[in-house]
């Protein structure tokens, strides 16, 4: 269904049409024989090009949402075969992240379909919102030169931010967590504009619930490991006088 409302454009048309369509697709869901609409559309948009990289795209909506060598494979190969985009496929993504109210003119392309349009590999008049990890971004943009310098410098500036929080990473949970959401998650599946997003409004959010829940952690912990006080002593003592 979620593939199917993206073919239907739900990206892009306001907000009460967005629940109207959700709302049509849950009844049809529920509604026995209804689905088979929305397979088709569904998998027209893998059918053919970039997105139809293991074949039949009805294997392309499940196969995609575990191996991004989809995304990657084919950047790689168009890149390596033209030339790099430079920095006109990366850096705007800073920029466009401003509101509208400070930066009227920021542009309104994503990164990611800039550089597949200009590697040959999507239909200008198609879908813009592809799927370019970070990794074959960087390439696009630079060669293996980005691949080693751009995701190294993001991830050791993210992690930075998160040691700054004074947690020791080793075998944390919480840790993990961030790591697994920031860092693996954004780097299989979005491009720089995605994660510098993500981080900008998911991290704060995060971090201060953590940190409030490592707080309370260890105002218990004292508050149980404290001894008890004298006046609680003498007044046990008390009434075991006879």
């Amino acid at each position: 269904m979620i593939h199917a409302f993206r073919a239907l454009g739900i990206q892009e048309i306001p907000w009460q049409r967005r629940i109207d369509l959700i709302e049509r697709g849950a009844k049809d869901a529920l509604g026995p024989g209804r689905l088979g609409r929305y397979e088709q559309v569904a998998s027209g948009q893998f059918s053919s090009g970039y997105y139809d990289y293991f074949g039949q795209g009805r294997e392309q909506m499940l196969l995609g949402r575990y191996a991004s060598i989809q995304q990657l494979d084919p950047v790689i190969a168009a890149t390596s075969r033209h030339s790099t985009l430079g920095g006109s496929i990366i850096w705007p993504a800073f920029s466009r992240l401003l509101p509208s109210f400070i930066y009227p003119a920021k542009p309104r392309e994503i990164e990611s379909y800039r550089a597949l349009v200009h590697l040959g590999l999507i239909d200008p008049t198609g879908g813009k919102y592809p799927t370019v990890p970070l990794l074959a971004q960087s390439y696009a943009a630079y060669g293996v030169t980005g691949v080693i310098l751009i995701p190294l410098l993001t991830f050791t500036a993210f992690l930075l931010a998160l040691k700054k929080l004074s947690w020791n990473l080793h075998r944390n949970v919480f840790g993990i967590f961030f790591f697994c959401v920031f860092i693996v998650v954004y780097a299989n599946q979005g491009d720089l504009s995605q994660y510098a997003g993500s981080v900008l409004r998911n991290f704060p959010l995060l971090a201060a619930i953590l940190w409030l829940l490592t707080r309370i952690c260890r105002a218990r912990i004292q508050q149980s490991a404290a001894p008890a006080s004298p006046s609680r002593y003498q007044s046990s003592g008390r009434s075991g006088t006879p």
